[in-house]
C-alpha cells in the first residue's frame, strides 16, 4: 500500500511541474495567448494578453470581455454581438483575421492580427478555444509608408519617362537636347529596374530562396570598376567620390554581382545624403591579423541619428527622412545588403557621430590566401 501511496504522489507531483513548466512557457511566449472553456469563460490569459488588451486576468466571459473593452471591425464598425469569432470556433471552425481593440486601461486602439481554433477532446468533441494574437499596428503603418513610397516611386519614374517620350514626339530639338533626354529616359529606367530587382530579392529572402554564384574573386578590380561606373553620377551632383585601393591584391570567395550590387547601394545612399561639395570616399583594405577584406564607405552627409542606428538594417527603414516623398528608394536595399555579406560569411556595421556629421559603413569579407 505504501509503494502504491508513493507512486500516487509522485505522478501528482509530476503532473503539477508539468503543468507549471507549461504555464510558464505559455506566460513566456510574446504573442496574446488566451483560451476559453465550452461556454465562452476565458480559462487562461497570459502576460502578452493582460499587458496588450489591460486585463488583469482569466475568469470573465468572453462576452463581458467583448462588450467592456468595445472592439471595432478594420472598416471602423463596432463588433457586433453575432459577429464575435468564438461564436464560429465553438462550433468547430479555426478564425484568423483582424479586428481594432482599444487597451482597456488607456483607451489606445491597436490593431489586432489573430486567428481563433477549437480545442477537441480524444474524441473530436469540442471542450473550448484558443487564441494566438499580435500587434500588428506598427507592422501595417510601416506596409502602408511602403506602398505609399512604391507608388509614389513607380508614378515618377513612369511620368518622366511618358514626358520625355512625348517630347521627341512633338518637339523639335538638336542632338545635345535629345541626348539629355535620352540621359534622363535611362536614369528613369534604371530606377524602374533597381526597385523591381529590390522587390524581387526582398521575396526571395523572405521566401528562403537568396542564392549566391560564388568564386574566386578579386576584389582590388570589383571595387575599381564600381567606383569608374558610378563617378558620373557624383560629378553630376557635384560631389567628389575618392576612392583608395590598397595595391596588395585581395581575394574572397564571393558573388560578384551581388558583391558589386552591395557597394553601388551604399555609394548610391551615400550620394543620396551628401549635399553638393561634400565628399564620399570608398576604401579597401586588410585587415592581416583577422583575416579579413575591410571595405569602407564614408560620407560628409547628413549623417543617422542615435535613435536610427540599430534600425538602419531593417526592412521599410528610410534613414533619416522617415517616407520623405523627396528622398528616393524603398527603404529595403541596406536589408538586402546585410542578407549578402551575412551570406558570404561577413559582417557590417554603420557609424554616425549624429545628424550632420556623416555616416560610414564598414563591410568585412574572410579573406583567401
Amino acid at each position: 500500500m505504501d509503494t502504491e501511496k508513493n507512486l500516487n504522489v509522485d505522478s501528482v507531483d509530476s503532473f503539477k511541474k508539468q503543468y507549471e513548466m507549461l504555464n510558464t512557457i505559455i506566460d513566456s511566449i510574446e504573442s496574446q495567448i488566451w483560451a476559453s472553456d465550452r461556454e465562452g469563460n476565458m480559462i487562461l490569459l497570459n502576460s502578452s494578453a493582460q499587458k496588450g488588451l489591460g486585463l488583469d486576468n482569466a475568469g470573465k466571459d468572453v462576452l463581458e470581455i467583448v462588450n467592456e473593452l468595445k472592439i471595432f471591425e478594420t472598416d471602423g464598425s463596432e463588433l457586433l454581438t453575432k459577429n464575435i469569432p468564438l461564436f464560429k470556433v465553438l462550433k468547430g471552425e479555426t478564425v484568423r483575421g483582424e479586428k481594432i481593440i482599444p487597451h482597456l486601461k488607456t483607451g489606445e486602439l491597436k490593431l489586432i492580427g489573430y486567428m481563433i481554433s477549437p480545442i477537441k477532446d480524444e474524441n473530436g468533441g469540442i471542450i473550448g478555444s484558443v487564441s494566438v494574437s499580435k500587434d500588428i499596428t506598427d507592422k501595417k503603418k510601416v506596409e502602408q509608408e511602403f506602398f505609399s513610397a512604391l507608388s509614389h516611386e513607380l508614378r515618377n519614374s513612369l511620368a518622366t519617362i511618358i514626358m520625355g517620350l512625348s517630347l521627341f514626339e512633338q518637339v523639335s530639338m538638336d542632338k545635345d537636347e535629345e541626348q539629355k533626354i535620352r540621359r534622363m529616359i535611362m536614369r528613369q529606367a534604371g530606377q524602374l529596374s533597381r526597385l523591381v530587382d529590390d522587390l524581387l530579392d526582398m521575396t526571395r529572402i523572405e521566401q528562403n530562396r537568396f542564392e549566391l554564384k560564388k568564386r574566386f574573386l578579386e576584389l582590388n578590380r570589383m571595387i575599381k570598376h564600381v567606383s569608374l561606373d558610378e563617378q558620373p553620377l557624383f560629378n553630376e551632383k557635384e560631389i567628389l567620390l575618392e576612392t583608395r585601393i590598397i595595391s596588395e591584391k585581395i581575394y574572397v570567395e564571393g558573388d560578384p554581382e551581388r558583391l558589386t550590387q552591395v557597394i553601388e547601394n551604399l555609394l548610391n545612399n551615400a550620394l543620396k545624403f551628401t549635399p553638393k561639395g561634400g565628399r564620399v570616399t570608398l576604401i579597401l583594405d586588410k585587415d592581416s591579423e583577422a583575416k579579413k577584406a575591410i571595405i569602407s564607405v564614408t560620407d560628409t552627409g547628413e549623417g543617422i541619428s542615435a535613435e536610427q542606428l540599430g534600425e538602419v538594417f531593417k526592412p521599410f527603414v528610410r534613414i533619416g527622412h522617415s517616407y520623405d516623398k523627396n528622398i528616393a528608394g524603398l527603404g529595403i536595399g541596406l536589408f538586402i545588403v546585410k542578407e549578402i555579406i551575412n551570406k558570404h560569411g561577413g559582417e557590417i556595421e554603420v557609424l554616425s557621430e549624429g545628424l550632420g556629421k556623416g555616416a560610414k559603413f564598414i563591410i568585412r569579407l574572410p579573406l583567401i590566401d
